[in-house]
């Protein structure tokens, strides 16, 4: 029986000068959370089996909750800010999306 080989690729050296911060962790993180998000939604189009969709499902729940969970994080480091919006300016939105929605019908 032959040993073994170990298959790895030349280390890149780093420089010792440049660091990962945790904006950079966490950013990076919530960007990997909403590629998630976006491949469970498309598996779920797809999808013909109905155990596999709810398991999809589940994970795309996670995976948004997640998601929201680092831009709490984020917002709480002051790295994100959130823009307030008037009582009249929403109103006027969900009047747009309703007439929106029923022009699709």
């Amino acid at each position: 029986m032959a040993a073994n080989k170990k298959i790895e690729n030349p280390k890149t050296e780093l420089s010792k000068k440049s660091s990962i911060t945790d904006y950079d962790m966490i950013h990076m993180a919530r960007a990997t959370e909403k590629m998630l998000c976006s491949s469970y939604l498309q598996a779920m189009e797809s999808v013909s089996h109905e155990q596999l969709f709810s398991l999809y499902t589940d994970m795309l729940k996670e995976s948004y909750q997640q998601q929201r969970k680092l831009f709490d994080l984020q917002f709480q480091h002051g790295w994100c800010s959130f823009t307030q919006v008037d009582e009249q300016e929403l109103k006027s939105m969900k009047e747009q999306f309703a007439n929106e929605k029923k022009s699709l019908k």
